[in-house]
């Protein structure tokens, strides 16, 4: 390295005097930095003039960096450059690593980062799926408990497993259906005797409302001078009494027929010829469970609003019998009782007590029961009773417990 000697006092040019450093001690001082994959290191003095390269730099690069350029540009490469000043001597070393290192570097970070990414996000997927199968799968059971006992099936409890917070929730459902179930319980037994009991009641107003009437028949035969239509009448009506006061609400439909028959050739004996009763009874319909004295009060209407009034012979007809209909609603028990006599307007008579008594006691028993009406006046009345014979077999499975 050339320098020039000047005179102190003249300050006239005295010579030069040439330096030569010597490369060994410049790269044991290289030696702290560690260069790889083709990163350079370069030493410039004060006057930021090459002194030491790793490598042979260009003159073009050699340039850039006497510019302080943070990016120096080569034909095949570009390199980054750091830059470090040394403070006592001004000289700078200068560290270029190339740009595609770089690149490859960041790259590789990249790569890494997005494997622990992928990496994290399967860890927390499985985390999800895990902690889901623990919290999810025991809110749908219990929802499928919920939809169950909605549906009536109050013997379904939720299957309670360990002690943690959903096995909790789980056994305090089941205390809630057990509740529920004691409730509806209670709750249904009650009902049902309240049932029974206005059933029982309804039944008990037809008996003296039926022997005010009967006993007023017999009164007419006493007065007409008829005694053995009259013995013969008590002697039924002793019979009948027996069929009223035996301890069952519910008679199998023949029962009932057999009653009015006995009650039919009653009021035959005080109409005389001015009354034709025609009773008949399907085989089929026979043993099926009724409530006692359902049938009654609706032939009483029909011989003393319709028969009794009318001046001319009538006939009253009873039928009952079994028919088959089409679709879900299964059989149904069909029950008619029809009379020529003098009929009524629907529209402006009220309903007696017979027929109100009738109507409540079938909606005790049965929900789907109908009670229909046709009348019209001088052509006759005409009630059916339709019971849909899938209500009569719950009615008599409960009746037998």
């Amino acid at each position: 390295m050339p320098a020039l000697l000047k005179d102190p006092d003249t300050r006239r040019p005295l010579g030069v005097i040439m330096a030569d450093a010597d490369t060994v001690a410049l790269e044991r001082m290289m030696r702290g930095i560690r260069l790889k994959d083709g990163s350079l290191a370069a030493i410039m003095d004060d006057k930021r003039k090459l002194i030491y390269a790793s490598h042979a730099l260009s003159a073009s690069a050699q340039s850039q960096l006497a510019a302080d350029n943070r990016l120096v540009k080569e034909k095949n490469e570009s390199y980054s450059v750091v830059a470090e000043t040394v403070s006592r001597s001004n000289w700078r070393i200068v560290v270029l690593f190339p740009e595609s290192i770089i690149k490859k570097e960041l790259q590789r970070i990249y790569g890494v980062g997005f494997l622990f990414a992928g990496f994290g996000l399967v860890i927390a997927l499985l985390l999800y799926f895990a902690v889901s199968h623990w919290m999810v799968k025991p809110c749908k059971q219990m929802i499928q408990v919920m939809k169950r006992i909605q549906r009536g099936h109050l013997d379904t409890l939720y299957p309670v497993r360990g002690g943690d917070e959903m096995a909790q929730l789980g056994s305090s459902l089941n205390t809630m259906i057990l509740h529920l179930r004691e409730l509806i319980d209670r709750e249904f037994r009650a009902a049902l005797g309240r049932r029974n009991a206005e059933f029982r009641a309804l039944q008990s107003q037809i008996q003296p409302h039926f022997l005010y009437n009967t006993l007023n028949g017999f009164i007419g035969l006493n007065r007409s001078g008829q005694s053995r239509l009259l013995e013969r009448a008590i002697l039924s009506l002793s019979g009948m009494l027996r069929y009223t006061l035996e301890q069952n609400d519910e008679v199998q439909l023949k029962e009932e027929f057999d009653f009015i028959a006995k009650y039919g050739e009653l009021q035959r004996m005080r109409f005389a010829h001015k009354m034709e009763l025609d009773i008949a009874l399907d085989p089929e319909a026979e043993r099926i469970p009724v409530p006692k004295l359902l049938i009654q009060p609706i032939v009483e209407n029909a011989i003393i609003h319709g028969i009794e009034p009318c001046g001319r012979p009538c006939r009253l007809t009873i039928r009952a019998r079994l028919r088959r209909s089409a679709g879900d609603a299964g059989a149904v028990l069909d029950i008619r009782i029809s009379d020529n006599g003098t009929g009524y307007d629907p529209d402006k008579a009220m309903a007696g007590v017979g027929i109100s008594n009738v109507r409540e006691r079938l909606r005790y028993a049965y929900e789907d029961a109908v009670l229909r009406i046709e009348s019209a006046t001088q052509e006759g009345t005409t009630v059916t009773i339709s019971i849909p014979l899938k209500e009569v077999n719950v009615i008599e499975a409960a009746h037998c417990r």
